[in-house]
């Protein structure tokens, strides 16, 4: 048997090795091929033109520094084999040197391995930026410096990232000076954004397509806020959320009525209505069931704390049950299990003297608790919901009387500005 398959492997060895020598004795065409980019091993395989000359690859102002170059133009047969099996056709770069190189903005020509190469600028480290102080940047996180921060741009290509004001983020509006027109507004964890604001709230005609008519249909209807009040528009819901400096989501489309649950609410799809604990209003919401452990939170923190910049989210925040948890994934996490609303108080533990450490342990069997209710995998009915868990929080409920004149810039929809 053995001999058999040495017998095979033989005979199939012959018949490829002509083809092979064929494919290499190509006649090559004339002029050469110009590739996108040579490897470290000065191979390359991404073709851009061929039968051109290295003038016309090479020489061109726009040609890009990794551009490279071989003078043998091979057949379509030979460079299947160079580019599948012989690892790519030896070729040269076009550039050894960072003469006429132009790279984007915030990048900077240099020699790596002989070749040229843009890179984020290395300048940066010794750039005025240092003695300015740290930034807080667009997206909630806090950097060394401007410079930390245009690295990043430059390195993750998050081009929309910029400053949104200078120190630290804050967890309040106070002594944060937003730039080019923008407002200070307060997200769900109690965390200082520089937004920009709405100024005119005028709606157009409802013209064009039956999508863009459906739309313009929808931003004249009044919407009902969280803090009860009725806007013309959600447009007119933003601005008076910049003019109060705290989210303000929409609790149910229409005008707010007084007399109301989540029996008579229609969320939209995706979303579940909760029960505010001290009003008894309803009030939709994106529930998310899916959250980091708290080990990982610490772990991620943990990794980023000597790096360029900080996590914009504190590793504990206290709701308005009395309980502290890891993040605002975990607190929409246990609305949505229990079926009422639940709000940051603010950011830390809820005890400043006594920190009340998260358990997991505690918190899963909790949420089992929960889950042998009739509310259905864990997730409540809009009728049942905010019944089936009054047994639950009437504890906490008593803690977050005395609490209700606090901030309550915690908008717990995904109907934020």
């Amino acid at each position: 048997m053995t001999g058999v398959v040495r017998a095979r492997a033989t005979t199939g060895a012959a018949l490829l090795l002509p083809l092979i020598i064929a494919l290499l004795r190509a006649r090559p065409a004339t002029g050469g091929v110009c590739w996108s980019n040579v490897n470290s091993a000065g191979r390359c395989k991404e073709i851009l033109s061929q039968g051109v000359s290295k003038e016309e690859c090479c020489g061109g102002a726009n040609a890009p520094e990794t551009t490279a170059y071989s003078e043998e133009d091979y057949d379509n047969g030979a460079l299947f084999f160079w580019q599948v099996l012989g690892g790519g056709v030896k070729c040269d770069s076009c550039r050894s040197s960072c003469l006429g190189v132009s790279c984007s903005e915030g990048r900077k020509c240099v020699l790596r391995r002989g070749m040229p190469k843009c890179v984020c600028r290395p300048e940066c480290r010794e750039s005025k930026a240092q003695a300015e102080g740290p930034v807080c940047g667009t997206d909630g996180r806090t950097y060394r410096n401007v410079c930390k921060l245009k690295r990043r741009v430059c390195r993750k290509g998050y081009h929309e990232l910029a400053v949104a004001y200078g120190g630290q983020c804050r967890s309040s509006c106070l002594g944060v000076r937003c730039r080019h027109g923008r407002s200070c507004l307060l997200d769900q964890n109690l965390s200082a954004h520089c937004v920009k604001c709405s100024r005119r709230c005028s709606i157009g005609s409802a013209g064009g397509q039956p999508q863009e008519a459906q739309q313009a249909r929808e931003a004249l209807r009044p919407v009902c806020g969280v803090d009860g009040n009725t806007y013309k528009s959600a447009c007119h819901l933003r601005a008076a959320a910049c003019r109060a400096g705290r989210a303000i989501a929409i609790a149910y489309k229409g005008p707010c009525r007084k007399y109301t649950d989540c029996r008579s609410i229609q969320c939209r799809p995706g979303q579940l209505c909760l029960t505010e604990p001290h009003t008894e209003r309803p009030r939709c919401v994106t529930c998310l069931y899916r959250c980091p452990r708290n080990k990982e939170l610490v772990r991620e923190r943990n990794r980023h704390r000597n790096r360029d910049y900080q996590d914009p989210s504190p590793l504990a925040l206290c709701a308005s049950n009395n309980v502290t948890y890891p993040s605002w994934c975990h607190i929409m996490k246990d609305a949505c299990l229990t079926g009422l609303v639940l709000e940051t108080r603010h950011a830390g533990a809820c005890n400043a003297r006594d920190p009340p450490p998260f358990h997991e342990n505690a918190s899963a069997a909790k949420e089992l608790q929960l889950t042998k209710k009739p509310i259905g995998k864990g997730k409540p009915s809009k009728s049942s919901a905010a019944t089936s868990s009054a047994a639950t929080t009437t504890a906490t409920t008593t803690t977050t009387t005395s609490s209700s004149n606090t901030t309550a810039a915690a908008a717990t929809s995904s109907s934020f500005l």
